[in-house]
């Protein structure tokens, strides 16, 4: 990793319009509206009864590129995990509105050769119009092959909030199933097609190999040669004998 290159890296502010129908987008990618009898809930995803939008919003809003993957900076970014997230509302997300960002290296923490290192990043969010601090959030990244560089800035502390409070609940079906993939790619995925209005029904797609098999001549049906239609699929999984 080239650790000067990252440590000197500035951002250009970025500014981002979103509306009531992406806050709705967002609630309900997180599982809000499952029981339309719920008053709590309804103020997120219907515009009848709001609109409002869920406080972590806001770690949607405002992400520059995946700056990681610049040749530049020596990452192997292939290997990076994301490690933790949080944030600091200073006052209520809006439903709609026009916001800036401003993003930052904080620190780097090296860990030695062969057990990587963390990289520790700020992104402080405003309203453009007002120029109201929003929040402020703090994540970490772990690079798992960029260890023994060496390190520079500290860590920001964890703050511990005089009270806390918790609260219960339950994940939906098909929010488990965004999540499953990897916390990093859903995150990305629910915002883009939120920043996107892409609000298509996702289909799964052939196979590179069958498109791959049809450009080259051989037959593009799903019935192989020599198989009927009415023979059962061949199994995609192996088989293990229960204990």
């Amino acid at each position: 990793m080239n650790i000067d290159y990252v440590r000197a890296l500035t951002f250009a502010p970025i500014a981002q319009a979103y509306d009531a129908r992406d806050s709705a987008l967002y609630a309900l990618s997180l599982g809000m509206g499952s029981d339309p009898t719920d008053e709590d809930e309804l103020p997120y995803v219907y515009e009848g009864r709001g609109p409002l939008a869920a406080p972590s919003q806001c770690v949607t809003l405002c992400w520059p590129p995946f700056w990681h993957r610049e040749p530049a900076t020596g990452i192997a970014w292939r290997r990076i995990l994301h490690g933790e997230q949080r944030f600091v509302l200073h006052r209520p997300i809006l439903a709609e509105g026009l916001v800036e960002a401003e993003h930052r290296v904080i620190a780097l923490a090296d860990k030695g050769a062969g057990r990587g290192a963390v990289l520790y990043t700020g992104h402080d969010i405003k309203d453009q119009t007002t120029g109201a601090p929003l929040a402020d959030m703090t994540a970490a990244e772990f690079l798992r092959d960029d260890g023994g560089a060496g390190g520079f800035g500290a860590p920001p502390p964890l703050p511990i909030p005089a009270t806390r409070s918790a609260l219960s609940y339950s994940t939906t079906a098909a929010s488990a199933f965004a999540r499953g993939r990897s916390s990093a790619t859903s995150w990305c995925w629910i915002a883009a097609r939120s920043g996107s209005r892409d609000v298509r029904p996702r289909r799964w797609r052939r196979s590179p190999r069958r498109r791959r098999s049809s450009r080259a001549g051989f037959p593009s049906s799903s019935v192989r040669p020599g198989r009927s239609p009415a023979s059962p699929p061949p199994r995609s999984f192996r088989e293990f004998p229960s204990r």
